[in-house]
């Protein structure tokens, strides 16, 4: 059975204890009444990226700057974390999904 996986993809700020993070929400829950959306950490330290679950976003690209990122990032599918919606602080952008959805299914051993 093939596995089709509908995602939202929006650059968010999250809301931690110390302060904020930028996150990326792959999927809300809202449409299942949990008020929660699953998020990918992103990372500003570029040595992270090469892993078929990682995404590199360049600030200069197109994608970068539909991004809303401040500079070139890591999309990291492999640290996945589950967060109230209250949580995320604003949107700052969006993501073309290709890439995501390659690196995730990755993560996931979707094939």
């Amino acid at each position: 059975m093939e596995v089709v996986l509908t995602l939202v993809v929006v650059a968010v700020v999250v809301e931690v204890q110390l302060g904020h993070t930028v996150g990326l929400a792959i999927m809300a829950a809202s449409h299942l009444g949990l008020p929660q959306a699953v998020v990918a950490m992103i990372t500003g330290r570029m040595f992270r990226a090469g892993h078929p679950s990682r995404v590199a976003v360049l600030k200069d690209s197109a994608v970068g700057r539909d991004s809303g990122l401040l500079s070139s990032s890591v999309v990291m599918t492999d640290n996945l974390a589950t967060i109230s919606e209250a949580a995320i602080d604003r949107v700052i952008g969006h993501l073309a999904m290709d890439a995501i959805d390659v690196a995730l299914r990755a993560t996931l051993a979707l094939g």
